[in-house]
């Protein structure tokens, strides 16, 4: 039995479309699945910043931040919070955590490594992210005349078309898996 020339087309363009997107989608929601634990990466990253003795608070939260400031004149503190045994005092720059049983620095949380700013890109903007580790200035490049495809009269960018297209393409993928 000899198939249609239309229906060829369709499974053979299913096939191989729903292989490439399904790549695309692999490698977004992997990235998304690895930052849902950054804190616990954060954690084991900085070990030495979160190594508190366990034992019952006998520091309030301002003797915390009063610590830090006598002891890093410069920084500005922002906020001070209780997570995980210890207080971490932070101006949402740069943080340092105090153990809350003895009242001294345990050490500086540093910046997440460049590979978590890098799945942070991937997963969030497609690699539009301009200060972020893999961004690709073409993504965010503005398309000219393509306000009447943009929210709010504003023009499309190129991330956003490949975006746009990924979505035809699952729909396609939607319509031609029904009718085969």
């Amino acid at each position: 039995m000899k198939r249609r020339p239309l229906r060829r087309f369709m499974i053979v363009s299913h096939r191989w479309l729903s292989l490439a997107l399904g790549l695309v989608l692999l490698a977004i929601t992997t990235s998304g699945a690895i930052l849902l634990y950054r804190p616990e990466l954060q954690r084991a990253l900085d070990h030495d910043a979160y190594a508190a003795s366990g034992r019952p608070a006998a520091t309030s939260l301002v003797q915390a931040r009063d610590t830090v400031l006598a002891a890093h004149p410069d920084f500005d503190a922002e906020s001070v919070i209780a997570e995980h045994g210890i207080y971490r005092v932070t101006d949402f720059t740069t943080s340092w955590t105090v153990d809350p049983a003895t009242g001294k620095i345990l050490g500086e949380v540093h910046a997440p490594p460049a590979w978590m700013g890098f799945l942070d890109n991937l997963h969030e903007c497609g690699f539009a992210c301009e200060d972020y580790p893999g961004y690709v200035p073409f993504l965010a490049a503005e398309i000219p005349h393509s306000a009447w495809l943009g929210f709010e009269g504003s023009n499309v960018t190129w991330g956003g078309l490949v975006l746009g297209l990924f979505g035809l393409i699952l729909l396609y993928l939607c319509l031609t898996g029904i009718w085969l």
